[in-house]
């Protein structure tokens, strides 16, 4: 292990032991998983982890999390929450992820308050800062901690580290969750979710990767990796697609041609001074 991604895996450690017990905000992604790990080497019995479960979670991604959580030793908590139920949250507004966010750290505030726990943990890194993230002002509202940015950790660093300790998400895609791929001020349904996991869902059958069923208004833009956008030149493969997007209920299907890129749905929110 190179010396300073070392000395940042010590620092870690360490921060967890000053804790003494710890409540993990775990998902099953890259991030969430690595404090997980860290957290039960050093705090054994004095970890939780608590995943939020609802519509806009695939199920795959909730059967992963689980199975990864008990690898590692922990039997996750699973908390259901409804932030679909919400009309402030399915009203869809820009800043969408603070409201989820706000719905679902209070859940878990909430349990840790009857269980008479302290110290909830969130997987926030350096890199978060790159994109349009009003979801972290929910962490502040809750007094979350987030050692990995706190210690200055990239989403490599978090990777490589990953790899060091065997930890097969660490080469996990990123994947956020459903109620993302709608376009900002397009309602929230739990039919729309549905429907985009299960094009995900087909579209990974096909092999294609970083794949991202982005809906706006009536119009699916399909995005997968940029060297994979080739594939629906051809006939046969363009056509799967388009019958069974059309069994789903999508009315308009595209392809964006420049392929995946993170946060593609945050680029005028970014860019637009008026939007931020």
């Amino acid at each position: 292990m190179k010396k300073e991604l070392n000395s940042k895996y010590q620092q870690l450690k360490d921060y967890f032991l000053e804790l003494e017990e710890v409540v993990i905000a775990y998902s099953g992604g890259v991030d969430s998983t690595l404090l997980l790990r860290i957290a039960h080497e050093v705090l054994k019995d004095e970890v939780i982890a608590i995943i939020g479960k609802s519509d806009t979670m695939p199920e795959r991604e909730y059967e992963d999390a689980l199975d990864m959580a008990r690898e590692i030793g922990v039997e996750p908590v699973v908390i259901h929450t409804n932030e679909v139920e919400s009309p402030e949250y399915c009203s869809n507004p820009v800043d969408r992820c603070f409201h989820c966010k706000k719905h679902i750290f209070g859940s878990f505030t909430q349990y840790m308050q009857e269980n008479h726990l302290l110290h909830l943990i969130d997987g926030s890194h350096a890199d978060d800062e790159k994109d349009y993230r009003p979801g972290s002002k929910a962490l502040t509202y809750f007094d979350v901690l987030s050692p990995l940015k706190e210690l200055s950790f990239s989403k490599e660093d978090i990777r490589d580290l990953s790899k060091e300790l065997q930890l097969p998400t660490w080469k996990k895609e990123a994947m956020a969750c459903l109620a993302s791929r709608i376009a900002y001020n397009d309602p929230i349904t739990k039919e729309k979710l549905h429907m985009i996991e299960l094009a995900e869902e087909f579209l990974r059958e096909l092999k294609f990767t970083k794949v991202r069923a982005r809906l706006h208004g009536e119009t699916l833009r399909i995005e997968v990796h940029p060297k994979q956008v080739q594939r629906f030149f051809d006939t046969v493969t363009r056509q799967r697609v388009l019958t069974k997007m059309k069994q789903l209920g999508f009315k308009h299907i595209s392809i964006d041609m420049e392929g995946y890129r993170m946060g593609s749905m945050n680029e005028k929110v970014t860019t637009d001074p008026g939007l931020n």
